[in-house]
């Protein structure tokens, strides 16, 4: 990856990289198998950069692991620029193999995607989603990127099918894990949890519910319905048992955030449909 930047005023290298938030690590990467460059010319850090000079940065090139091969795959790109892309994944896939799945995951089609476009790189998932969760991802094609996005607020709205009358309100209720399990729970020492919850659609025994996180804890969505009485409808984990569909229907259906190198505000929604399957409890 190579970033351009048009110097606005006098200042030293040193300094107008720590304004950029690259690291130490990442400057001596970039020393390494990198390059600083001032007007086409090799430079080091000790370099005074003057107003209307050019400087290149060049980051070291990123080999993914050999963990992660290769599946080509139809993906649903909505968005994609030299830096990132958003994609929007859907439901039943997961985003990294795992020891269940180990090549037909979001990752490994984004690596087959890579290598057709020649794009010598590996996957940053800058938001992840579960498996049985479809919704929009943002993919930090550089580990650069993904750290300028990681200090970045991401506005995130999702809509999910809970069980009942749900009424709008905010859930603030922290959320831990007892063992190694998987299941997560409501407990006083847990990571403090914020979700946001609007009604958009009930029904006599259910509720269509845009959920906006301020903060983003594994399984938020499902452990808040939960605890206030009104779990995912097909959410086995979380409480429902009375649904025959077998899974549930949550989706990351919003994004909003600022990209990190031009600083545009970038704003996706991708709605899906719900299967009348969903409706149908026991």
């Amino acid at each position: 990856m190579k970033l351009k930047f048009k110097i606005k005023q006098d200042q030293q290298l040193r300094e107008f990289i720590a304004e950029h938030d690259i690291s130490e690590k990442l400057l001596s990467a970039i020393k390494n198998n990198g390059d600083l460059r001032v007007n086409g010319e090799h430079v080091t850090v000790r370099c005074l950069l003057r107003k209307e000079d050019m400087l290149e940065i060049i980051f070291p090139e990123e080999k993914r692991g050999k963990q992660l091969t290769p599946a080509k795959m139809e993906l649903d790109i909505l968005y994609e620029d030299e830096y990132l892309l958003v994609v929007n994944k859907p439901a039943m896939m997961p985003c990294i193999p795992d020891h269940r799945y180990h090549d037909q995951t979001l990752a490994n089609g984004l690596i087959a995607y890579y290598e057709s476009i020649g794009l010598d790189s590996t996957i940053h998932f800058v938001n992840r989603l579960d498996r049985e969760t479809s919704g929009l991802l943002i993919v930090a094609k550089y580990r650069y990127i993904h750290y300028l996005l990681s200090r970045e607020h991401i506005e995130r709205k999702y809509m999910a099918l809970a069980y009942g009358q749900v009424s709008d309100q905010t859930i603030d209720l922290p959320i831990g894990r007892l063992s190694c399990h998987v299941r997560r729970e409501i407990l006083p020492a847990g990571k403090p949890s914020v979700t946001h919850c609007h009604v958009l659609k009930q029904g006599e025994h259910f509720s269509l519910v845009e959920c906006r996180l301020e903060t983003g804890r594994t399984h938020q969505i499902r452990v808040h319905l939960s605890a206030i009485g009104h779990p995912l409808i097909g959410d086995r984990l979380y409480g429902d048992i009375r649904n025959s569909a077998g899974t549930y229907y949550l989706h990351s259906y919003q994004l909003r955030f600022t990209h990190p190198i031009t600083k545009q505000v970038l704003v996706f929604v991708e709605e899906r449909p719900i299967d009348e399957a969903y409706y149908q409890s026991d």
